[in-house]
């Protein structure tokens, strides 16, 4: 416990840090340079921001997104027919074998970065996590052994892949996949795209934006909320286990008994959303 305490102490630092957000504007920079490169061509649009060789890129990216798809297929199948385990290679073999790669990968390329941190020159999330880290350790020095070599790298790999093995992508994917969902709907709905460029020359004109802007960006906060409602990224909430017979309302839970939140039971439950299938950010305008 002491062990998963400290290293979710230090991402939530690194997350957090006052560096981060001059690192996320010189990468939606760039990205909006690839938008602007694209525009008026047939090329798809999926930009990666990695500073690495188109080799290894692709195959992080099969390993953190592809494969997992291929793999939550395969594991379906064994779960609602048991039987089809004689006939199929067993998934899980492929995956034990891409996941050492990713780690392997991933370790090196934290390493380097360990070798060549520099506190005074954040190059990108990595350092940032390092910097984090020496913090932790300054503040409390029996931290200290959790910090290995091994460990980082898993929490990195966490932080921008989620869970690997059911794919419940409570890391950067989560926001990904939502920001997907916004340009599609932008693209598709011209008259929104109005309505939030609107609201953002009118509060804060040419410049960057900040994170303190959603207080004034009510209109794209509003958006956003309802693209979170209409759209879930995580229809399906983190597993949870009941560590002792419970009863949840009329429901009696025994022990042991694995739980999940059904989010999509919710956000689309007309209880509490009237025309659940309208897409309609005013319902959170007050």
């Amino acid at each position: 416990m002491a062990r998963w305490e400290s290293l979710r102490r230090v991402s939530h630092k690194a997350i957090r840090s006052k560096e981060l957000p001059t690192l996320v504007n010189h990468s939606v920079k760039r990205m909006i340079d690839q938008m602007i490169d694209r525009e008026g061509t047939d090329r798809p649009f999926s930009p990666m921001l990695f500073d690495i060789e188109q080799t290894e890129l692709r195959k992080f990216k099969y390993i953190s997104t592809d494969f997992l798809t291929d793999l939550g297929n395969s594991l379906y199948l064994y779960e609602f027919i048991p039987v089809i385990r004689y006939f199929m290679a067993n998934p899980l073999i492929k995956y034990k074998r891409y996941f050492k790669e990713l780690l392997a990968y991933t370790r090196e390329i934290y390493i380097k970065h360990d070798k060549t941190h520099d506190p005074n020159n954040l190059r990108d999330f990595c350092d940032i996590l390092i910097a984090a880290k020496h913090e932790a350790i300054a503040d409390d020095k029996q931290t200290a052994p959790y910090f290995t070599d091994d460990n980082l790298p898993v929490a990195l790999i966490e932080l921008f892949s989620g869970n690997f093995l059911w794919k419940m992508r409570t890391g950067t994917e989560t926001t990904q996949t939502l920001f997907q969902w916004i340009l599609l709907y932008i693209a598709v709905y011209p008259d929104y795209q109005d309505k939030l460029r609107d609201e953002i020359s009118m509060e804060i004109s040419d410049r960057v934006p900040v994170i303190q802007d959603k207080l004034i960006l009510c209109y794209n906060m509003a958006f956003v909320m309802e693209m979170l409602r209409f759209r879930n990224p995580t229809p399906l909430s983190l597993f949870h286990k009941a560590f002792v017979d419970c009863k949840l309302g009329p429901y009696n839970i025994p022990k042991s008994t694995q739980v999940v939140l059904h989010q999509a039971g919710i956000l689309m439950n007309e209880k509490y959303w009237p025309e659940p299938n309208q897409f309609k950010p005013e319902r959170f305008l007050d």
